[in-house]
């Protein structure tokens, strides 16, 4: 009953075919691969949820991210998919986004955030990001338990209609 599905750091290269990935009852899925020593996206959405890749606003190199549209009760959505390394990297990261938003504002209202972001939303450049567009976490579980003793929220869901979410969640 998963609607929208991210997978970050998939380790997955051009060796992996596509096919490989296809789930009964979702599109093929979007992908954006690295190499097997880190990073890469795939986005699953189901297949009765009308959804396509934008290439309008071209991602950079050292940036591991895509935006989509999708179609949900006759709104369109603009979901941006990223993966972002290393907290060190975020100002960049989320200023690369931004690029692409104000690039695609004037044709969505609605937006949706997913992404392994490397960095909590008390941050300073994820705060200052979710101000500008007004955006809210819909994620406030743990997600990444690299110090058991000190876990952290840095797998996001951020959208600015937090309202029109129900059962976001995070999952062992």
């Amino acid at each position: 009953k998963i609607d929208i599905l991210l997978i970050s750091e998939t380790k997955f290269n051009k060796s992996f075919p596509l096919n490989q990935f296809e789930i009964e009852g979702y599109f093929t899925p979007f992908r954006l691969d690295r190499d097997k020593h880190g990073g890469g996206i795939i986005l699953f959405v189901r297949e009765d949820i009308p959804a396509k890749i934008l290439n309008e606003h071209q991602t950079q190199h050292d940036i591991e991210h895509f935006f989509i549209e999708i179609n949900l009760r006759s709104k369109k959505w603009l979901i941006s998919c990223s993966y972002n390394p290393n907290v060190t990297f975020i100002a960049k990261h989320l200023d690369h986004v931004a690029k692409g938003i104000n690039f695609y504002s004037t044709k969505y209202d609605n937006f949706i955030f997913l992404g392994d972001f490397n960095a909590e939303t008390t941050h300073p450049s994820i705060e200052e990001f979710c101000v500008t567009y007004g955006l809210r976490s819909l994620i406030k579980a743990h997600t990444c338990f690299k110090s058991p003793l000190n876990p952290t929220c840095v797998d996001l869901i951020l959208t600015n209609h937090p309202k029109s979410f129900q059962n976001s969640n995070v999952y062992e």
